[in-house]
C-alpha cells in the first residue's frame, strides 16, 4: 500500500470516527440547535464534572462538606459567626466595587419551614444601608409550598412564585424610578466589551436533569434575556444564584423577564431589568461577575441572597462548586474555626 493511500485511509477513519463522537455528543446532550460543536460541549459538560467531584470524591471531603453545612445552620454563636464574618466580607468588597451605585438586597426563602439567616441579611442591610425586600412572608402566604415552587421535583421556584417576587419587585422599581426624568446616554461601545458570567450571544438547551429540560437565550452582554443593554434606560443589575437565573424554566418565566413585563404594562418603558443570576454562586462569585459588569453604570443593583449563600462561603463548599473562576486562592483555605468545627464534628 502507497504511503499517500494509507494516509488518506488513516485520515479518513479519524473524520469518521470525529462524526461518530459528534452525533453521540449531541443525542446524549440532547441539543439539536445551538453553538459550535457538541464534541466540544460534551468535553466541557465532562471537565466541570470531573472538576466537581474533584474535592467530594473523597470521604473525609464529604465528611467536611456535612460538617461544615450543619454548622452553617446552627444558630449558635460560635459555630455559624465564622461563616456570617466571611459572608460580611464578601459582601464588603462586593459593595466597595459597586463604589456610588445603590445596592438593593432581595431575601427569598429556599425551604419549606424556617428563614434561618434572614434576621442576619436584615441586620447586614441595616448597617450598610441598604435597602432590604424580604419576599419569605409574600411567598410562603401566596399558596402551598409546591405552588410556587418545583416541588416534588425541584425545590427552586415555579412559575407562579417567579410571578409573585416580579410583581413586588416591579413595584418597587416603578416607585423608585418612572418620576426619574432624566435621560441616561452609555456609550455603545462601552457597553458591548462587558460581558457577565454567561457565554454572551446563545441559545440552547439545557439538561441537567433530563426531566426539566429548558432552553436559556443570553444577549451580547452574556445576560439571559434576548433583549440587549439600553442605552437610554434606567439600568437594574440583579446578582445572585440559581433562584434568580432560574433553572428548569423558560427566560420569560423568570422574575427579572417577568418584572419587565410588568414595567411596560405600568407604562415605565425607561427601567431594564437584567438577569446575572449563576446556578451555584454565592457572595464572593457575584463580586466576580460584578467586576465584569459594574462599568456598564446600572442605576441600582440588587443583590439576591439566599439562607445557603452562608454555607456557600465555606472553604469546601468554594471548593466543590465553583461557577465562576474566583482568582483569591485565600477563600479556598479553611479557617481555624472551621477546622475546629471539623475536628469537634461527630459525623
Amino acid at each position: 500500500m502507497s504511503r499517500t493511500k494509507s494516509i488518506t485511509i488513516n485520515t479518513l477513519v479519524l473524520v469518521l470516527m470525529f462524526v461518530i463522537i459528534e452525533i453521540t455528543s449531541r443525542i446524549y446532550l440532547s441539543r439539536r440547535d445551538f453553538n459550535g460543536l457538541a464534541t466540544i460541549e460534551f468535553a466541557t459538560k465532562v471537565r466541570v464534572y470531573l472538576k466537581s467531584i474533584q474535592y467530594r470524591r473523597t470521604s473525609e471531603g464529604n465528611r467536611e462538606l456535612r460538617c461544615l453545612a450543619n454548622a452553617a445552620d446552627d444558630y449558635s454563636e460560635e459555630t455559624v459567626s465564622p461563616f456570617y464574618q466571611k459572608y460580611e466580607q464578601g459582601l464588603k468588597e462586593f459593595l466597595k466595587i459597586a463604589n456610588n451605585i445603590p445596592v438593593t438586597m432581595l431575601y427569598l426563602p429556599s425551604v419549606k419551614k424556617g428563614d434561618l439567616h434572614k434576621e442576619f441579611f436584615s441586620d447586614i442591610s441595616r448597617k450598610y444601608s441598604l435597602e432590604f425586600i424580604d419576599m419569605s412572608n409574600t411567598l410562603r402566604s401566596s399558596g402551598k409550598y409546591d405552588t410556587w415552587t418545583l416541588s416534588p421535583e425541584n425545590r427552586h421556584l415555579s412559575r407562579f412564585g417567579n410571578k409573585i417576587i416580579a410583581k413586588q419587585l416591579s413595584i418597587y422599581l416603578f416607585d423608585k424610578f418612572n418620576n426619574d426624568e432624566r435621560i441616561f446616554y452609555r456609550d455603545k461601545k462601552n457597553i458591548k466589551s462587558h460581558i457577565a458570567s454567561l457565554k454572551p450571544s446563545k441559545s440552547s438547551i439545557w439538561n441537567i436533569d433530563p426531566r426539566m429540560v429548558y432552553r436559556v437565550y443570553t444577549n451580547k452582554n452574556g445576560f439571559r434575556t434576548k433583549d440587549e443593554l439600553k442605552s437610554d434606560a434606567n439600568i437594574v443589575i440583579v446578582y445572585g444564584d440559581s433562584f434568580t437565573f432560574g433553572p428548569y424554566l423558560a427566560n420569560h418565566d423568570t422574575y427579572p423577564e417577568l418584572a419587565n413585563k410588568n414595567l411596560l404594562e405600568f407604562g415605565a418603558k425607561n427601567i431594564q431589568l437584567l438577569n446575572a443570576g449563576i446556578a451555584g454562586s454565592t457572595i464572593f462569585h457575584e463580586v466576580e461577575t460584578l467586576k465584569k459588569t459594574v462599568k456598564l453604570k446600572p442605576n441600582l443593583i440588587i443583590l439576591q441572597v439566599l439562607d445557603n449563600d452562608i454555607y456557600g462561603v465555606s472553604y469546601a463548599k468554594m471548593r466543590h462548586m465553583q461557577p465562576v473562576k474566583i482568582s483569591n486562592l485565600d477563600l479556598f483555605k479553611p479557617s481555624l474555626e472551621e477546622l475546629k468545627i471539623i475536628e469537634n464534628c461527630n459525623l
